[in-house]
């Protein structure tokens, strides 16, 4: 059980499975020229680029002496996501630091675990039977059987689910259906980060770690549910919602992505969903990156989070452009 919930924290640490940096999954640094990208409304730079080659979402602020490149990601994926366009990996190899949704460095306190382990669990006297519609039960059991092997993987029983809030299970049967489907964390655009840094660059991290866990353990019941019975039907019927996504971040297309985002924010209990993890996080995400714009260490930043943050009226490049930084999307 223990291999289990470590395990699942990972996860949790922004989609970041590249904590355990072994190998590198992606072939090492690519190979290739500088790219275009689609345009927006901060100011564009378009150079050529191979068209076999990723295109992402990148912008550049600078201020003075500080300059920032934020880069929206893909937290999991496959090596169709590689090779990216030299730009981006052009900007990474001339920054100071790496910064992340949170600091994937950040060890585990028994503390820590013990703050984990609260939010998580339901308190003694209530269990996930008592919580689940009869029938949304009735189908997580039948999802856990079909990932009977996963669930083997992962050292956890199937006995051990009453003790789990559903936002947790969401969590951890998301990451089992990505590896249903062939996804890996392991390809992820931060773990790609990860397995090239240069010995003397630094890791930060714009959010509290503790602070994710909270906020999803804040979501009412209806919204935890909802999640839940979103993943299970798609485990069931066999859904891959990412694919799509995977083909947006490739293609480096923001309208696309700002429709991907509308379309999974059509419901009630998603929306406060979404206006909690993206909204609200990204106001505050983006004060961080003000601070850092305003340090005047002459440092170069390369933010990495993750792509759905840059789209919609709370986007973290609108929000600096509010501030007053010109953001170029490069």
């Amino acid at each position: 059980m223990q291999k289990f919930v470590t395990f699942v924290m990972f996860v949790l640490l922004m989609f970041t499975a590249a904590c355990e940096q072994g190998g590198n999954a992606h072939g090492g640094k690519n190979e290739g020229s500088p790219g275009n990208s689609s345009n927006d409304s901060s100011n564009d730079v378009q150079p050529d680029t191979p068209l076999n080659n990723s295109q992402g979402f990148l912008w550049k602020i600078t201020e003075e002496n500080n300059t920032v490149y934020l880069l929206g990601s893909i937290h999991a994926g496959n090596d169709a996501l590689y090779p990216i366009r030299q730009e981006i990996i052009d900007a990474f190899e001339q920054s100071d630091y790496i910064v992340f949704e949170i600091d994937v460095t950040e060890p585990f306190s028994d503390e820590y675990f013990e703050q984990f382990q609260e939010v998580t669990r339901f308190p003694e006297s209530t269990s996930l039977l008592d919580t689940l519609p009869h029938e949304l039960y009735e189908k997580l059991d039948t999802a856990l059987d079909k990932y009977e092997e996963l669930l083997l993987q992962y050292g956890w029983r199937k006995d051990d689910i009453d003790e789990y809030k559903p936002w947790f299970l969401w969590m951890v049967l998301e990451e089992m259906h990505f590896a249903y489907l062939d996804y890996d964390y392991d390809f992820g655009i931060e773990s790609f980060f990860l397995d090239n840094l240069r010995d003397n660059m630094g890791i930060l991290g714009l959010e509290l770690t503790l602070s994710r866990y909270r906020a999803l353990n804040n979501f009412s019941l209806d919204v935890q549910t909802y999640l839940l019975e979103k993943t299970v039907d798609s485990i069931l019927e066999e859904k891959d919602d990412l694919a799509g996504l995977l083909e947006i971040w490739r293609a480096g297309d923001l309208v696309s992505l700002e429709n991907y985002a509308a379309n999974v924010t059509t419901s009630r209990e998603s929306s406060e969903f979404y206006s909690v993890m993206l909204e609200e996080r990204n106001i505050s995400m983006t004060d961080q990156i003000d601070q850092l714009l305003q340090d005047q260490s002459g440092n170069t930043y390369f933010i990495v989070v993750g792509a759905l943050h840059f789209v919609g009226d709370s986007a973290i490049s609108k929000l600096l452009t509010e501030k007053g930084y010109e953001v170029v999307r490069y």
